[in-house]
């Protein structure tokens, strides 16, 4: 099972509790100009530690600066 769009809605950490995803996908909003919002960062590494620690692989919509 996969979730659409992760972070977009406000079901997300529901679905992580409840269901036995695959991999999630991260919203676009939520990662464009991610290199210049230190609060969207730290929301990223919360789901990154989340989702190592349940297995679930992660999606990000909207990376287009190269570091």
């Amino acid at each position: 099972m996969s979730d659409d769009d992760f972070g977009a809605g406000y079901s997300g950490l529901n679905l992580l509790a409840n269901y036995l995803l695959d991999y999630i996908k991260l919203d676009r909003e939520l990662i464009i100009d991610i290199d210049r919002h230190e609060r969207r960062q730290a929301i990223v590494h919360g789901i990154q530690l989340t989702c190592r620690e349940l297995n679930i692989d992660i999606l990000a919509e909207g990376v287009e600066t190269l570091h």
